[in-house]
């Protein structure tokens, strides 16, 4: 304990030495890092760590922040499912973390408009654009999506959509082909026709009647050539009932979601939405999280549409490489971006997948919120 405490203690006194930036956190001196024009800070907690009887519970507030916080690298990993470790993060996983990271631009300014763009990078922050990471510790593909706790999210997040309850300001929101994959390599024990029903009842409809969910298990068949990874025939039917569950869980939690959304915003605010086939990985196909390498990965296409949505409100906006234009959605046209492998890297396309099992999952889940 004592030779960690003066490691630490090194770190931070080297830091201050070599001029590190630093910020005000109630009684506290946040130190951070500056690389080029942009400065970090990672890793300060935001809530109490969820052990023992704060276990899957709201989360409490940090009473005061005080002392020194090194925040000059990146949190611990959480526990994730599977657990593969990212190469530029510390290889240690823990369970008992709740922290954010937030990387600020030196000086570039948000123009003076309460219009914010929103996409999962960036948020608004005294005039300027904060780049910030959230770490906590989930399971199943549905523990990611937000719940109505009656305190932090009022209602189910579909109600509010419906009560007209969201931010206007213009969005992207788009996934990867292959949602669900990931989170259904924990199933492997579900191989029967009733063992799926039961596990999707319990997991996800406990309180829908079985008779009102019944028609649901039509739209999504054992049926591999149907199931996801999509677009792989009968390949990668890891277990028996594998690709079904990956097409039910990758709808549940992201696709249907995403194009409810669409369809009942887009007529009110400026909304684009994509979708990611490249960088497809044996048995899991274009997993979740794929798409976001790609808007993040300096000097790829989708990086320059998301930099300049963020500097236009428009991702056609400013100049740039851009080889298409991609074109708003709206209920009818449905126009989506497509990312591919391949000669034709872009493409756009109806956003019409699997829309009758969509809406019958939509409507489920407005009726019975998950």
């Amino acid at each position: 304990m004592h030779l960690t405490l003066l490691t630490y203690l090194s770190v931070v006194f080297a830091v201050a030495r070599a001029g590190a930036p630093t910020i005000p956190l109630d009684e506290a001196i946040v130190i951070g890092k500056t690389n080029g024009t942009v400065t970090s800070y990672y890793g300060i907690p935001y809530a109490q760590p969820p052990i023992d009887d704060l276990r899957l519970r709201l989360p409490k507030p940090v009473t005061a922040y005080n002392g020194t916080i090194n925040a000059t690298v990146p949190a611990t990993q959480c526990t994730q499912l599977p657990a593969a470790p990212r190469s530029d993060l510390p290889t240690t996983i823990l369970q008992d973390l709740l922290a954010y990271g937030a990387t600020i631009p030196n000086s570039v300014d948000v123009p003076q408009s309460e219009d914010c763009p929103s996409h999962s990078w960036e948020a608004k922050k005294s005039r300027k654009l904060v780049s910030v990471t959230l770490d906590s510790t989930i399971g199943l593909a549905d523990s990611w999506a937000p719940h109505a706790d009656g305190v932090f999210i009022k209602a189910p997040p579909q109600h509010l959509v419906l009560a007209g309850s969201v931010a206007n300001i213009p969005f992207i929101t788009g996934d990867a082909l292959d949602e669900g994959t990931v989170f259904s390599t924990g199933s492997f024990n579900v191989t029967t026709e009733d063992e799926f029903r039961t596990f999707v009842q319990q997991e996800f409809f406990p309180n829908t009647p079985v008779d009102i969910l019944a028609p649901l298990f039509d739209l999504y068949p054992n049926v591999a050539s149907e199931g996801s990874p999509f677009e792989t025939g009968n390949a990668n039917e890891l277990y028996p009932e594998f690709k079904r569950m990956a097409a039910l869980q990758g709808d549940i939690a992201f696709q249907a979601p995403r194009r409810f959304l669409l369809d009942q915003r887009s007529l009110k605010q400026h909304a684009w939405t994509y979708t990611s086939k490249r960088g497809a990985i044996q048995g899991l196909g274009c997993p979740h999280g794929s798409d976001a390498v790609q808007a993040l990965a300096l000097g790829n296409d989708l990086s320059d549409y998301v930099i300049q949505f963020t500097a236009t409100l428009d991702p056609n906006g400013g100049a740039s490489n851009r080889t298409i234009a991609w074109p708003r959605y709206d209920p009818l046209a449905r126009s989506m971006f497509v990312l591919l492998d391949g000669d034709t890297p872009l493409e756009i396309v109806p956003d019409t997948a699997r829309l009758e099992a969509m809406a019958a999952l939509t409507e489920l889940t407005v009726a019975y919120p998950i």
